[in-house]
């Protein structure tokens, strides 16, 4: 069976990205996830109204699943929809719009049923010129993720940045780290060079008093910007705990999930935001393919 997961938001890329991608294989199941109490609520139902239209218009068998992501329940209902996949399935992950807590958590559950994911990402046509995210919650690390930590060794976080400065230093100032290295992303794309510069991040975490350095990763690169990361890993888990977020392209939590299955020392660690642009993209633009696999 060929099997697509996706979670749509708001956003019309939601839909466009779904008709791209049924239209580059044949489904047999599309899993539709939805959050039990989700941003721009109104938004949404009409889009995944309309993906399961679709499914049922070319005949793909369609499930709906809600999750409540702040429920003890949550683990359990992912286990339990990991009962009706079977190891020769083939699985693709559209992260478009997917939350990277559940980027995360789906490739937890899936690497013990199958050698290997497709995942596939679209990119929006342009941004909001407009704030995108704001009122984000507190850090937290992601159950079974929270790394091996040692009380001998100092903090190293590590954040791969986005367009929000505001988590940048949410993060700095929970984690109260004795380093941080900052992954900008470049080449310039969709605004980079305005909103997620070296400069804007590396300041405040200076201010902040804390030892900081940046580097450049390309996550758009063929190999989603893991090579860098995982250099930056590898050189540093002898002496720090590392803690790794994810704040920028989304590819980046694929390739963040990458490092932790060689390194399971490290944390990851996620910020949920409360309120979120309903203008927060336009249209559709690149779209960029890849897999992961699991050894097994």
């Amino acid at each position: 069976m060929i099997i697509l997961m996706i979670y749509p938001s708001w956003e019309e890329r939601s839909v466009l990205g779904f008709k791209k991608d049924i239209e580059s294989a044949s489904f047999d199941r599309v899993i539709i996830f939805e959050n039990a109490a989700p941003v721009n609520s109104e938004k949404i139902a009409p889009i995944i109204d309309e993906i399961a239209e679709k499914c049922d218009d070319c005949k793909i068998m369609c499930d709906k699943i809600i999750l409540d992501f702040n429920s003890s329940s949550f683990w359990r209902d992912m286990k339990d929809l990991m009962a009706s996949i079977n190891s020769d399935d083939s699985v693709k992950l559209d992260v478009c719009t997917m939350s990277r807590n559940l980027i995360w958590t789906l490739l937890f559950f899936l690497k013990e049923k199958v050698a290997s994911v497709d995942i596939v990402y679209h990119q929006p046509y342009k941004y909001s010129n407009e704030w995108l995210s704001r009122d984000a919650e507190l850090p937290r690390l992601l159950f079974k993720h929270s790394g091996i930590v040692s009380i001998e060794k100092q903090t190293l976080l590590v954040i791969i940045t986005g367009f929000d400065l505001e988590r940048t230093k949410q993060l700095v100032y929970f984690y109260n780290p004795s380093r941080v290295i900052l992954l900008i992303q470049k080449p310039n794309r969709l605004d980079e060079n305005i909103r997620n510069t070296s400069k804007l991040h590396a300041d405040e975490c200076i201010k902040m008093g804390v030892k900081t350095e940046y580097k450049e990763i390309d996550c758009y690169s063929e190999d989603w910007g893991y090579g860098i990361l995982e250099k930056v890993i590898s050189e540093n888990l002898e002496s720090f705990n590392v803690v790794v977020s994810s704040l920028g392209p989304k590819l980046s939590a694929v390739s963040v999930y990458k490092a932790f299955l060689k390194h399971p020392e490290i944390a990851l660690t996620y910020i949920p935001c409360r309120e979120y642009n309903v203008n927060y993209c336009e249209g559709i633009g690149n779209s960029f393919e890849g897999h992961i696999k699991f050894k097994k």
